[in-house]
Parts: structure tokens; sequence; C-alpha cells
């Protein structure tokens, strides 16, 4: 959340957003990794939760000129998106 103050007040880099995006969805799947027993869906959301970061984190390397990736939209749809991954995967594993 410091990192979407920050760029609603101007400061840090102009890849806040980018980041705020990968740190909410590894907390969101590691989250949900965190409630469920000890098996495959744990090692499934921990993986998902390492991918998902690392994927996302290479968004800083996309040129400033895709400004979606900088919008608050964009964040918003990641953390519905990694809720809705995580919940259908407790839901069926």
């Amino acid at each position: 959340m410091f990192l979407l103050r920050y760029k609603h007040f101007g400061r840090g880099t102009h890849y806040n957003i980018r980041i705020a995006a990968a740190l909410i969805a590894m907390g969101v799947f590691d989250g949900v990794h965190a409630v469920v027993a000890v098996g495959d869906l744990f090692v499934w959301l921990h993986s998902l939760a390492i991918f998902s970061g690392g994927l996302l984190f290479i968004l800083i390397y996309v040129p400033k000129s895709w400004s979606f990736f900088d919008s608050h939209l964009w964040w918003q749809m990641i953390m519905l998106l990694s809720c809705f991954i995580g919940l259908t995967s407790m839901i069926y594993p």
C-alpha cells in the first residue's frame, strides 16, 4: 500500500504500480497457501505465488509508454484475478 501511496504523492519511481501489483499477487497466493493443508495444493499455491510475482516483476522492463500497467485499474485487476484463481484452486483442487 505504501507504493500506491507513493504513486499518489508523486514519490518513488514510475514502477510503483507494477511493483505493487507483483507484491499483491504474491501476497494473495501466499495467503491462500497459508490456509490450506500440506499437500499438492499447498505446493501449487506457493509455486503460483513465486511464478506470478516473477512474471509481474518483469513488467518493470516494459516501456513507460505502455501506460496501462501504471494505472490503478491494473493492480486492482491483479488482486481480483489472484483472489479468483486462489479460491478456484481451493474449491477445485
